[in-house]
């Protein structure tokens, strides 16, 4: 009894472990994420296009500029799945700015990304 039990455990953890890799969190699953920003170095007021999937008006509201003290909200030019167009505050301050993307979710989630943008 104890030998079925343990290979039926073994071969439920080969079965998770060969089929782990299509296995995908709901809790992540199409989340937008931005790849690249351009230009990178940009002025006040200026407008700047954002790379990246799931970007389009279904997954995400808003778009902000952080840089840990404090946030800005853009103004969004422009959204498709791949591209959001957004000007900058005219009143940002110089200084590098992380990139947080609001989800349009009953719950909003509050998405940092890996890309960062300097303003001159």
């Amino acid at each position: 009894m104890a030998r079925a039990k343990l290979a039926a455990a073994a071969l439920a953890f080969l079965v998770l472990v060969a089929v782990g890799g299509a296995y995908r969190d709901p809790n992540t699953r199409d989340l937008p994420r931005i790849d690249r920003i351009e230009p990178a170095v940009i002025r006040p007021g200026d407008v700047a296009s954002a790379s990246g999937q799931y970007l389009d008006r279904s997954k995400v509201a808003d778009l902000l500029l952080t840089d840990r003290d404090s946030s800005a909200l853009t103004h969004i030019l422009e959204q498709h799945s791949t591209l959001i167009r957004f000007r900058l505050p005219g009143t940002l301050e110089a200084g590098r700015y992380s990139i947080l993307l609001v989800t349009r979710e009953r719950q909003p989630r509050f998405i940092q990304q890996d890309v960062e943008i300097i303003v001159q």
